[in-house]
């Protein structure tokens, strides 16, 4: 169920008022089970693999204490990693089968279908990284074994189970055995991100997603000011998309007592593309900080570390096989890590253009390599980059109206994000005066009751 559905918020109603009046072991267990329900209704044949993936880990990590014999906790800690990747690549690598299929059927018979690959387990990417930070940091002694039930509450959380943010089990393990009820502070705050959380994907995502998927159902019949035009619209429909659920997935969280760290902050005002990664999609970027890079750095090939931007490319290889193990999300993968090297070469001269200039560069080199997320191939990828300079044709028009429309609503995008940016405060407009709170509040209900999308469109990051 998405945040974005009727049925989410029946299931949700239900859940908390049983879960207000329960004492902390039982709302535990009542959590658990929640967050079970909340999974089997999407695709209850799935849930094996659910419960399989925290047995595994849990199990794994009761035996990695430090007290455990050294040799045996580093074969029983690469045995669990492996599982954990197999269990990943195992779905993941039919996103590759499925793309090489269809580039050998349009070699046999172009213009024909090609293979179809199984169904990723909704949310297996999420949770399974989350699943790994438990026997990693028990390894490392940052953690000790929890409770089979408080362990599973961490890696079950269904306001984070299916898209993040991703979370260390050792930041939400002490939450689960000692966390405030929500005051009416914390309920407020809460609230106003979900709310938020919801504008930007009924207003803000569908509308943009719908301009940049008539052109992209069309490629070549559009010139290059509607592709450029489209690409703006795709950049900000994942962002709304994205970041709209992970503000609601934060809501859901105040409300059951535990904080869950941002996942976006204002990005597109970064001076440089390690500022930009260090505000979009975070829980990714800091877990494979955390898990991937440091540990590759510490590596000894006989003597010497490999060399930084090794480990940087390598890093980012795996951010890209955790998108999709395909050719795209290779290549994206490499574009970002010769972003970040070549920036950090020439930052000194970079840093004397003016700062809005540096600002505008940035934004639009990440923008250009959101083009994979809107190509299934290398040559659907190449086409797209191909009719930003004019190889399409233009042959059909976007409505004006609807131009103005999503014109108008990146300006209040803009808008909205500088206030945040400004104050470092996403829930800014809470601290408004009230003639401005009403007049904010007024003005956003009118215009998603005008212009929102209810038609539950699913959320893009569901697909990984």
């Amino acid at each position: 169920m998405a945040f974005n559905t009727t049925g989410f918020w029946l299931f949700f109603a239900v859940f908390y008022l049983v879960y207000l009046p329960l004492p902390r072991r039982w709302a535990n267990l009542w959590l658990l089970a929640g967050g079970y329900v909340f999974y089997a209704l999407w695709n209850w044949r799935y849930l094996p693999l659910l419960i399989a993936v925290t047995v595994i880990n849990g199990v794994c990590a009761a035996h990695l204490t430090p007290t455990a014999e050294p040799r045996r906790r580093r074969r029983l800690l690469w045995a669990v990693l492996v599982a954990d990747v197999f269990i990943l690549m195992i779905f993941k690598s039919s996103g590759l089968l499925g793309e090489l299929g269809a580039a050998l059927k349009a070699s046999l018979s172009p213009g024909g279908p090609g293979l179809s690959g199984a169904v990723v387990p909704l949310g297996l990417s999420f949770y399974l990284l989350q699943a790994i930070t438990y026997p990693v940091d028990v390894y490392r002694g940052r953690l000790a074994p929890a409770r089979w039930s408080d362990w599973a509450v961490c890696v079950n959380f269904f306001p984070c189970l299916i898209a993040g943010p991703i979370q260390k089990v050792r930041d939400l393990l002490p939450q689960v055995n000692d966390r405030p009820r929500a005051g009416a502070e914390v309920f407020r705050q809460g609230a106003a991100l979900i709310a938020l959380g919801l504008v930007k994907k009924l207003l803000f995502a569908d509308n943009f997603g719908r301009l940049a998927s008539a052109v992209y159902q069309q490629p070549a019949s559009f010139g290059a000011a509607e592709h450029w035009l489209a690409l703006y619209c795709f950049t900000l429909f994942l962002y709304a998309d994205f970041s709209g659920y992970s503000d609601a997935a934060r809501g859901l969280a105040k409300l059951l007592g535990f904080e869950v760290g941002r996942n976006f902050r204002n990005p597109f005002f970064s001076r440089s593309p390690m500022e930009l990664w260090q505000r979009w999609h975070v829980s990714l970027l800091e877990w494979a900080r955390e898990y991937v890079f440091y540990p590759l750095g510490l590596v000894r090939i006989g003597s010497v570390h490999p060399p930084a931007w090794a480990v940087v490319c390598v890093t980012w290889l795996v951010v890209g096989v955790w998108h999709g193990p395909t050719p795209v999300f290779a290549a994206w993968a490499l574009y970002h890590a010769g972003l970040l090297i070549l920036w950090r070469r020439y930052e000194k001269s970079l840093s004397r253009l003016p700062g809005p200039l540096v600002a505008g560069i940035v934004f639009h080199l990440f923008m250009f390599g959101l083009l994979a997320f809107a190509a299934d191939t290398p040559a659907r990828l190449d086409a797209l980059a191909a009719c930003l300079i004019g190889a399409g044709r233009t042959q059909l028009e976007l409505n004006p109206q609807v131009i103005g429309i999503v014109m108008g609503l990146m300006a209040g995008l803009f808008a909205l994000e500088r206030a945040q940016y400004r104050s470092d405060d996403e829930l800014v407009f809470l601290k408004w005066g009230l003639p401005s709170r009403v007049a904010f509040y007024v003005g956003v209900f009118y215009l998603t009751v005008m212009l929102g999308h209810f038609g539950a469109q699913p959320y893009f990051y569901f697909q990984f």
